[in-house]
């Protein structure tokens, strides 16, 4: 009773941390692809990676999680707009940790991808409540 009542009162954000794990393990499993069977680099991968997973994450996020009926072309255009320009910045974010952590200090490529990917659904969730979807 008391994980229904859980989620029950917690709908957004079990929906969206499911949603973030989906889009997590695309951007991962995508990023992977790229970079261990297609021999693409590590900037390519990751930057394949992200705009895939952004897509996905946009459709996902305003339908199941903020429940966006928004219909106005303006308000629709700004929407995706705001979401692509906060998912860029987190984009980069990712880009940049990579960077940092695989190129420069050598870590584990797949265990890095992990870690930045946790930071970027908290930042992603915090950009899509109370900016993009806060209507």
């Amino acid at each position: 009773m008391r994980m229904r009542e859980f989620f029950r009162s917690n709908k957004v954000i079990v929906a969206y941390l499911f949603l973030g794990i989906c889009t997590t393990f695309i951007n991962i499993g995508i990023y992977y692809v790229c970079t261990h069977f297609l021999n693409f680099s590590m900037t390519t991968g990751t930057g394949i990676a992200w705009a895939i997973a952004v897509l996905f994450s946009y459709f996902s996020n305003k339908r199941y999680v903020f429940h966006s009926q928004t219909k106005e072309k303006g308000t629709v255009l700004l929407q995706i707009f705001s979401f692509f320009v906060m998912r860029l910045g987190t984009g980069i974010f990712d880009w940049l940790f990579m960077f940092v952590f695989v190129e420069l200090l050598c870590f584990h490529d797949m265990i890095c991808k992990t870690l930045s990917n946790l930071i970027v659904i908290v930042l992603n969730f915090a950009a899509s409540k109370f900016v993009i979807f806060k209507g």
